[in-house]
């Protein structure tokens, strides 16, 4: 994936990449290198996420730039059927005084 200037429009945006199990026991992890082109492990990679089921990695503002390119790799210990997504997203303040319920992409948060 390279960052362009089409979808990167604000520069004070975060990137979101989401790993979503398709079944009950799937647990796909992400990594993500800027210069590996097959990033498999926490070792080989800049940015990554491993717990159990789903998984949901933020890359902030200032960890990247236009032009970038990110590698993004899905591994999974044994088979599993999953949903990759990825997008830019901003901040949202959330006021403590009342629970509220925000929608991701069909997802909730």
């Amino acid at each position: 994936m390279t960052i362009g200037e089409r979808y990167y429009e604000t520069e004070e945006e975060h990137i979101t990449v989401k790993v979503i199990a398709e079944n009950f026991d799937s647990d796909p992890d992400v990594f993500i290198s800027k210069t590996n082109p097959e990033p498999t492990s926490s070792l080989d990679s800049d940015f990554y996420c491993e717990r159990e089921g789903s998984e949901t990695c933020i890359i902030h503002n200032g960890e990247f730039e236009v032009g970038d390119t990110l590698y993004i790799g899905v591994k999974c210990d044994r088979e599993c059927q999953y949903k990759l997504r990825v997008w830019f997203t901003s901040e949202i303040d959330l006021v403590e005084t009342s629970r509220a319920q925000k929608r991701f992409d069909a997802y909730s948060t």
